[in-house]
């Protein structure tokens, strides 16, 4: 049957065999932010050769530096508008009755097939400026087979469609692209729709005071304060500027705990809908990650020392064979389950992932005394367990 060509910005319709279509037409400008980022920097880092030009030779090179600069960023931002729009122009996907391929046609023509029955899971991503566009990032796991495939830029809406598309197809329900569009869709606020079934939900209020009482904040904010008052007071005057440079880096990993607990957790939920459990969050930027609970493998339970007198805990999830964080080791990942939730919240993300599974059944032993001097610190805090299923 012939292509029919179907408009990211229009319906999807119905079509009795093949699916063809690029990308957003804003897709280049989505992904141009790191071009964006990367020439800041470059400017940023000339600015002193540039004064120190000016400083030498008078104010007639201000001109000249600053006309070279201009061009320089000009080039390497059109050069980088170029090659998102040819790598946009010749990219497609395909979707028929057995798979989706996602082909780019340039120079030299590749093809990543996805079979249907192979999605294990399939998740939406809006980086800020993608999201400030109306657009979000397509994600598809096919499991232990590779790097998860990817299709940046969708408009917002036809990436949910898709995504509902491709998630009741892995689950053997025969449906069209046309049909999966009459469902509920989110917004750029949320992701959550009439439709979904909220499990747990993490407050602004909790996930600061969470965040601020974790052991890795605290004990960064203490390192740091102590590194710099020993350069004030020890160090001397001349020196003091230099060496405060040091604690840039401790800066920017504080920046970035901030970053993990604040900002990517930020309206975190966990929710079920008619195409399983999936969690959403973040605040600049959207993710919403599909949980394939056949492939969850461990889970792991953790509170800090300020943490128990607020009656918080933290829940991760292993999941085997997983392409979402886009590493080549497929080992195993993993995912963010509940953020900062009390005992009972915790007791029910369990449930949904292990229906009738309470680890607080399991009995736990010591520490074997034998072995008990290869943990001289910690041997009494130790202890492990087992049952029928974990």
């Amino acid at each position: 049957p012939p292509l029919n060509d179907v408009s990211p910005l229009m319906p999807s319709q119905p079509n009795p065999g093949k699916i063809e279509e690029h990308p957003h037409p804003l897709s280049p400008l989505a992904k141009s932010w790191i071009a964006l980022a990367a020439i800041l920097y470059f400017v940023i880092r000339d600015i002193p050769d540039l004064w120190s030009e000016i400083r030498d030779f008078g104010i007639l090179s201000l001109g000249t530096a600053g006309l070279g600069l201009l061009l320089t960023v000009l080039m390497i931002l059109g050069m980088t508008l170029v090659t998102g729009y040819l790598n946009w122009r010749f990219t497609v996907f395909v979707i028929d009755d057995e798979e989706l391929r996602i082909e780019h046609r340039f120079i030299f023509h590749s093809s990543d097939k996805v079979r249907f029955d192979r999605i294990q899971a399939v998740d939406i991503h809006q980086p800020f400026l993608a999201r400030f566009l109306g657009l979000a990032a397509l994600r598809i796991d096919v499991g232990g087979s590779g790097q998860a495939k990817s299709i940046e830029y969708l408009s917002r809406t036809r990436a949910y469609e898709l995504r509902d598309y491709l998630i009741s197809r892995a689950h053997g329900e025969t449906i069209t692209v046309a049909e999966s569009a009459q469902r509920r869709v989110g917004d750029a606020f949320t992701e959550i729709t009439e439709d979904d079934v909220v499990i747990v939900s993490v407050g602004p209020e909790r996930l600061v005071i969470s965040t601020l009482t974790s052991t890795e904040f605290l004990v960064s904010i203490v390192l740091m304060l102590a590194v710099v008052t020993g350069m004030l007071v020890w160090l001397p005057g001349g020196a003091k500027a230099t060496a405060l440079a040091a604690i840039i880096p401790m800066a920017i990993g504080l920046f970035s705990i901030l970053k993990t607990g604040l900002v990517d957790n930020w309206g975190f939920v966990l929710s079920q809908s008619g195409r399983g459990l999936r969690t959403s969050s973040g605040l600049t930027s959207i993710s919403s990650q599909s949980l394939p609970v056949n492939r969850i493998q461990g889970a792991h339970i953790s509170q800090s020392i300020l943490w128990k007198p607020l009656g918080l805990y933290r829940v991760r999830i292993n999941i085997l064979g997983s392409a979402m964080t886009g590493d080549d080791n497929n080992a195993g990942s993993s995912s963010m389950l509940l953020p900062a939730g009390t005992l009972d919240e915790v007791l029910l993300a369990l449930a949904h992932i292990w229906p009738g599974f309470d680890f607080r059944s399991i009995t736990l032993n010591p520490i074997p005394k034998k072995s008990r001097w290869f943990h001289p610190l910690v041997w009494k805090n130790t202890k492990w367990g087992l049952d029928d299923f974990a």
